[in-house]
């Protein structure tokens, strides 16, 4: 289990995976969320530690070596390239480095899905210290409005909407844009379509898959609540409510995907935007999505990462048709507004948790702690669990929530 930050606790991965097997937890001790003892005190108590810090694939590999792993693991992008390396030096089961590559950086995954037949939006790179002549020439080329995004970023971090060549040029002057510090893609916004249901809906979706010696097994498509400004999360939902059709095509384009990308084992969140010529892919991320066992568990009593280990540990898995689901389950994010540089107080989180339907009402933030809304998803102030027995009573319960919850920022 390739584990660090961003990765999820310790004890909720052993809830998940303990009636499997024993994790060997391949941990860096620089990182900030192992180097503590809490952390590694709770990682032991379910399987031994190694600590790969300071040495290469090669000296990490021999020093798990000893345990005899038989699959190997990593739940986001910052551990996915280390876990291929050393599967490749382990021989264990994992899709090779250069499809991690495919996955994790934004320019070559554009390029392998038009090569592999795939319509996205064009795209340009902007290196760290691009000259001037270069921004002038994806000025030139580029049909406003475009998302200017890091090429390897999550969670919707640093992450802007470029309505014109002005706003561009503003975003990229700002230092604390961000601008500076990483590799940046610039690429067409994809407009999308309205849906009928309801106004609180985003006009895209995801596709929870996992793979299992190249076979595709789609599970669940996730919907989305309105996005805050930029591309910030607010939340999302399984089932979504959408036509045969739509669906059949929404999931033709997460196959073929898939499929240019190369991926052949492991679980992947296929991000797609419904247009009003179709679902248009957006991005797709060879691991679980945030949130989404959550979301499936609730709604299908289907645990994605006891899958994820079986497929791991190389035993085949085939599923055809969605996952069957008896109610909705829903998450509603409370972000920060993009003016606030502080989050003082919230009222009203203890009412939501007795609220009928709900699960969870948990507060994900310390009172005065500084909130930076570039943080995208890092900056979630609240998070609500619920479930619903029709899509109209999740969107009245989302809006009875949100009017309960106050939060005071400055």
């Amino acid at each position: 289990m390739v584990h660090g930050r961003t990765s999820p606790p310790g004890l909720l991965i052993q809830r998940d995976i303990g009636d499997v097997c024993v994790p060997i937890w391949v941990v860096d001790s620089t990182d900030p969320a192992i180097d503590a003892p809490s952390p590694q005190r709770m990682l032991q108590r379910f399987g031994p530690i190694v600590d790969i810090a300071n040495l290469s694939m090669q000296q990490a590999a021999e020093a798990i070596r000893p345990h005899g792993p038989n699959g190997i693991m990593a739940f986001t992008e910052r551990q996915l390239t280390t876990a291929s390396w050393l599967a490749q030096e382990l021989g264990l089961v994992f899709d090779a480095p250069a499809v991690i590559e495919r996955l994790v950086d934004k320019p070559l995954q554009r390029a392998a899905l038009r090569d592999g037949g795939v319509p996205v939006p064009e795209w340009w790179t902007l290196a760290v210290g691009a000259p001037p002549e270069e921004v002038d020439r994806i000025v030139s080329e580029a049909t406003f409005p475009v998302v200017l995004k890091p090429q390897r970023g999550t969670a919707s971090s640093y992450t802007y909407f470029v309505a014109s060549a002005g706003v561009f040029l503003s975003i990229l002057s700002d230092p604390d844009n961000g601008i500076g510090e990483a590799d940046f893609i610039v690429e067409e916004f994809i407009p999308g379509t309205s849906r009928e249901i309801g106004s609180d809906i985003a006009d895209f979706v995801s596709v929870e898959s996992v793979v299992s010696f190249g076979d595709i097994s789609h599970l669940a498509i996730s919907g989305k609540f309105t996005l805050d400004p930029p591309f910030r999360g607010t939340g999302g939902f399984v089932p979504v409510d959408l036509p045969a059709a739509e669906i059949a095509d929404i999931l033709d384009v997460a196959t073929r995907s898939l499929g240019a990308l190369g991926m052949t084992t492991g679980c992947a969140h296929t991000e797609i935007k419904l247009t009003p010529e179709g679902a248009r892919v957006v991005e797709v991320n060879g691991r679980i999505g945030g949130n989404i066992p959550e979301f499936i568990q609730g709604s299908t009593g289907v645990s994605l990462p006891h899958l994820a280990v079986h497929i791991a540990l190389g035993r085949p898995i085939a599923h055809r048709g969605l996952l069957p689901c008896d109610h909705i389950t829903f998450r509603v994010h409370g972000q920060p507004p993009m003016w606030a540089e502080q989050f003082v107080d919230i009222e009203g989180l203890e009412i939501v948790g007795l609220m009928p339907g709900v699960d969870e009402a948990a507060l994900r933030q310390s009172l005065n702690t500084p909130v930076n809304w570039r943080d995208g998803a890092g900056n979630l102030i609240f998070l609500i669990t619920a479930r619903a027995n029709d899509h109209r009573e999740m969107l009245a319960m989302r809006s009875q929530i949100l009017s309960t919850i106050r939060t005071t920022f400055k």
